[in-house]
């Protein structure tokens, strides 16, 4: 989900991937695929290609490529909750879940892409920049962020087709929490217009790995 540029200038800092010989995404093939109805999920890292501005164009917001000019701002591993939004507490997605939500992950900003375009889930704040102040630490309290609600979950509808987001699953043992497993799971089924009953199994099926 990470190809090595769109065709804008690429990675100046990222080695290529192997087994991937794509140049380029298939946009005609993205766009098609939303025109009719199909639904999308992207989490964390592949939400990073190129500039952003394309990707985001099809997703909602993006990352786009490492610019040294411009700090990236990040919650280093997360230990304190996100905030649920209104509007996410309104979506079957976050239905019946509290409006605070502890995950211990890794979240970056900025994203590339306008707020307007998306329906904004959940919320986080973020550690300050500490560009060119040598090794980053992350904050000892939750005092020391930043205040701002930058987005961590999203949605967005493209042609047809239905699009959830996430800058969360950076760690693998974010997909063993039960709850992290529940939004996911009915992301699935929200953009696939299908029942998530089926899914309720897989919640709790081995989450101690």
């Amino acid at each position: 989900m990470w190809p090595a540029h769109d065709g804008s200038g690429g990675f100046s800092d990222s080695a290529p991937h192997e087994g991937d010989r794509r140049n380029t995404w298939g946009y005609d093939l993205i766009d098609a695929y939303q025109k009719r109805g199909g639904g999308l999920i992207f989490l964390h890292m592949a939400l990073q290609e190129g500039t952003g501005a394309e990707m985001s164009k099809r997703i909602g917001l993006a990352m786009g490529q490492r610019d040294p000019a411009i700090p990236t701002t990040t919650a280093g591993v997360l230990d304190w909750p996100v905030t649920v939004t209104p509007a996410g507490r309104a979506s079957p997605i976050f239905e019946g879940l509290p409006e605070k939500i502890k995950f211990v992950d890794e979240l970056y900003w900025p994203l590339y892409g306008h707020s307007n375009n998306v329906t904004i889930m959940a919320t986080s704040p973020a550690a300050p920049s500490t560009a060119g102040q040598g090794a980053w630490k992350p904050p000892e309290n939750y005092d020391e962020l930043d205040g701002k609600a930058w987005p961590v979950v999203w949605t967005t509808e493209v042609g047809k087709g239905k699009v959830f987001g996430t800058i969360l699953g950076h760690n693998f043992f974010t997909f063993n929490d039960p709850v992290f497993r529940i939004i996911l799971l009915r992301a699935m089924a929200w953009t696939m217009d299908e029942s998530f009953d089926p899914f309720k199994p897989l919640v709790t099926l081995h989450p101690e790995r």
